[in-house]
C-alpha cells in the first residue's frame, strides 16, 4: 500500500514558497535597460537562485548577471557576477575590468553541480565585498570601485555582457529564480541562514525580477526588461517557469506508491508523485551514427529545448529504425534492427531513468515502422520485413498500462514501409511513405479504440511523400515534416485530424532532412536528429502546433543520429 502525503511541492502556493523562474535557453539574455538607480557606488546586495545545465557550448564560464558596458575600454565601473568553471574548478566570481588593466576582483571555491539549486549573494560594505553559497562565505576581499556602468548602459542577465550587449563572454544555460538587487545595504556581513520563500521589494531594492511563473519580463521596482539573443533565431527567447527552489513552507499534495483512496469505490492515482508528472519530458531510443547503431535513451524538456541529456539504454541493441507510443506514464519502443529485423517490445516508465525493460513481442518483427498511441493503446504500423526488404501492411497494438505480446489490429491498404503516424485520443493517421517500390503520399487512419483496416483519409501535398517524414501532434492538428528519398525536403505539413481531407503548408524546417524523430507536449511539438543523406544532423527543431510558420532552432542532440522513430513524450497530442 502507498501513502498520501503533504510534501514540498515547488509552485503550488504555499505561503512562503517560491513560485516562479526563468529559463535561459543557451545564448539567449535578458537586457535591462539603464537606470540612475542601478549605479552600485556604495553598499549593495545582489542575490538569486541558480540552477545551471551543460550546454553544447559551455564547458566553463557560466556567469549569470553583468553590467552591459563589460569590457568596454574606458568602462571602470562595469561589473560580472556569478558561478564560473574555470580549469575544472569551481567557484563564485565578482569581477570588475575597465578593458585595459584595471580590475578588482574576488573568488571563492564551492560546488556548483550540475541541475541543482544554489542561493548566491555578493554583498558589499564600504570596500569589503564578500560572496555567499547557500549562506556560507567562499570569499571576502577589497572591491573599491564606483560600480556605475548599469546606472549608464544597464544590466545583462545571462552572461558576461560583450560588445555592449550584443553577445556574452560567457552564457548562463538554466534557470535564474529570484533576482534582487538592494542598493545602500550590506544585507550579507557574515554567514547566514539563505531565505526561505520568495524575495520581496523592500525601500532599498532597485531591481527584483526572475519570480514570476506567467511573465519572464515582470519587474518589481519599474524597471523596463527586454529579450534579446545572439545567433539563435529571432523567436528564441528567455521563458517564464514553474520551476524554482523547493524551499519555505510551499505544502502540496504527493501520491506516492500504489495509494488507493477507499470510498464506496476507490480510485488508483496515476504512478509517480506529483513533482514528476506532466513535465513534458520526450524520451528518443536507439537511432544510427557512423559506424554503428546506439542504444542510448535520450531525453529532453520539450519546454525548454537544449542539449538532450542521458536517460539509460535499450536492453537489446535496437539499431536505427525501432518506433515509440507512449501513455503519460510509459514510454514504449518496438522493432529495429539487431542484424535482422527486430521483434522486441521494450519500455521505461516516465518518472524512474534507467534503462529499458522487457515488454513482450509484436506479431511480426520489422524496422521502420511507426508508432502512435493515445493513453490506453500503443500501435505498429508497417515497416520493412524480410526477406528482401519487403514491406508489410500489418497494424499490431498493445494497452501500454500491462506487458505482454501485441496483438494483430487489422492492415494498411498497403505492403507499407519507412511512414510515419501521427493521432488525436480517438484516431490515428497514417503517412504510408513506401509501397514497393514507389513512394506514396496516401494518408490512412483508425479509430485507435476499436480494430479494423485502415481507411483513406486524404493526401500529402502534390509531390511529397510520406517516406521518412518526422510527426507529431495536439489532440486537434496533426503535423508532419521533412522526409527522404531521393532528395531530403524541409516542408512541414499539416491536418486536421478529426475531418478527412488533403494535407496544407504549414512552414519550412530550419535543415531538409529525413529519418528524424518528432514529437509535442501537445502544444509544442519538436523534431530532432535526421540525415540530409548522407549527413547525418543533430539539430532539434521547434514549431507551435496551433499556429503556422517555420521551425526554430530549439537545441542539439548530444550526438548527430538518424532513424530516430523511437520518439514519444509524456504529453503529447494522443494524451487527453
Amino acid at each position: 500500500m502507498g501513502i498520501l502525503r503533504s510534501d514540498r511541492v515547488s509552485g503550488l502556493g504555499g505561503a512562503n514558497a517560491i513560485n516562479g523562474s526563468a529559463f535561459f535557453p543557451q545564448n539567449t539574455y535578458i537586457n535591462v535597460k539603464p537606470d540612475s538607480d542601478l549605479d552600485l557606488s556604495g553598499d549593495f546586495t545582489i542575490e538569486m537562485w541558480v540552477r545551471n545545465l551543460a550546454g553544447p557550448d559551455i564547458a566553463q564560464y557560466q556567469r549569470q548577471l553583468s553590467s552591459t558596458g563589460y569590457y568596454k575600454a574606458g568602462n571602470d565601473g562595469n561589473w560580472y557576477f556569478g558561478f564560473n568553471k574555470q580549469s575544472g574548478n569551481d567557484q563564485i566570481v565578482f569581477f570588475t575590468y575597465d578593458g585595459t588593466g584595471s580590475e578588482e576582483y574576488l573568488t571563492g571555491n564551492c560546488t556548483s553541480n550540475l541541475d541543482q539549486w544554489y542561493h548566491i549573494a555578493a554583498s558589499r560594505s564600504g570596500n569589503t565585498l564578500k560572496l555567499f553559497v547557500d549562506g556560507a562565505e567562499e570569499g571576502s576581499g577589497t572591491v573599491s570601485k564606483g560600480l556605475d556602468d548599469g546606472g549608464n548602459n544597464g544590466l545583462f542577465i545571462g552572461g558576461i555582457s560583450k560588445n555592449t550587449g550584443t553577445s556574452s563572454w560567457g552564457d548562463h544555460y538554466g534557470w535564474i529564480s529570484n533576482l534582487r538587487i538592494i542598493k545602500g545595504t550590506a544585507l550579507y556581513t557574515a554567514a547566514f541562514t539563505p531565505p526561505t520563500g520568495r524575495l520581496e521589494q523592500t525601500s532599498d531594492t532597485v531591481l527584483l525580477c526572475c519570480q514570476s511563473p506567467g511573465n519572464v519580463l515582470e519587474e518589481k521596482t519599474g524597471k523596463i526588461l527586454s529579450h534579446n539573443n545572439h545567433n539563435t533565431g529571432a523567436s528564441k527567447e528567455v521563458s517564464a517557469d514553474r520551476l524554482a527552489p523547493d524551499v519555505g513552507e510551499d505544502h502540496g499534495t504527493t501520491f506516492a506508491d500504489n495509494t488507493k483512496f477507499d470510498t464506496l469505490s476507490y480510485m488508483v492515482p496515476s504512478g509517480g508523485t506529483t513533482a514528476q508528472r506532466g513535465r513534458g519530458t520526450a524520451l528518443f531510443g536507439g537511432g544510427y551514427k557512423t559506424p554503428n547503431s546506439i542504444t542510448a535513451i535520450d531525453y529532453l524538456s520539450i519546454q525548454h529545448g537544449g542539449l538532450t541529456q542521458e536517460w539509460g539504454n535499450l536492453s537489446t541493441t535496437q539499431l536505427a529504425s525501432g518506433a515509440a507510443c507512449s501513455s503519460s506514464t510509459r514510454w514504449v519502443t518496438a522493432g529495429g534492427w539487431t542484424g535482422a529485423n527486430n521483434n522486441a517490445i521494450e519500455y521505461v516508465t516516465f518518472t524512474t531513468q534507467g534503462n529499458s525493460l522487457e515488454f513482450g513481442d509484436l506479431v511480426v518483427g520489422r524496422r521502420n515502422t511507426t508508432a502512435v498511441s493515445n493513453s490506453t493503446r500503443g500501435i505498429w504500423g508497417g515497416g520493412y520485413i524480410s526477406p528482401a526488404d519487403a514491406g508489410t501492411d500489418s497494424i499490431d497494438y498493445i494497452t501500454i498500462a500491462s506487458t505482454g505480446n501485441a496483438a494483430d489490429f487489422g492492415n494498411l491498404s498497403g505492403a507499407a514501409k519507412s511512414g510515419t503516424a501521427t493521432g488525436s485520443t480517438t484516431r490515428a493517421v497514417f503517412a504510408l511513405g513506401n509501397v514497393a517500390p514507389v513512394d506514396v503520399n496516401t494518408l490512412e487512419y483508425i479509430t485507435i479504440a476499436t480494430t479494423g483496416n485502415a481507411t483513406n483519409f486524404g493526401d500529402l501535398p502534390s509531390g511529397r511523400t510520406g517516406r521518412d517524414n518526422g510527426s507529431c501532434s495536439s489532440n486537434t492538428r496533426g503535423i508532419f515534416a521533412g522526409g527522404q528519398y531521393p532528395t531530403s525536403v524541409n516542408t512541414i505539413d499539416y491536418i486536421t485530424i478529426a475531418t478527412t481531407g488533403d494535407a496544407v503548408d504549414f512552414g519550412d524546417l530550419t535543415l531538409a532532412r529525413g529519418q528524424m524523430g518528432g514529437t509535442s507536449n501537445g502544444t509544442r511539438g519538436v523534431f530532432m536528429g535526421g540525415t540530409t543523406n548522407p549527413a547525418r544532423q543533430d539539430t532539434i527543431d521547434s514549431v507551435i502546433i496551433a499556429t503556422t510558420g517555420n521551425a526554430v532552432n530549439w537545441g542539439d542532440f548530444r550526438t548527430a543520429k538518424q532513424g530516430l522513430n523511437s520518439a514519444a513524450s509524456d504529453s503529447h497530442g494522443g494524451l487527453s
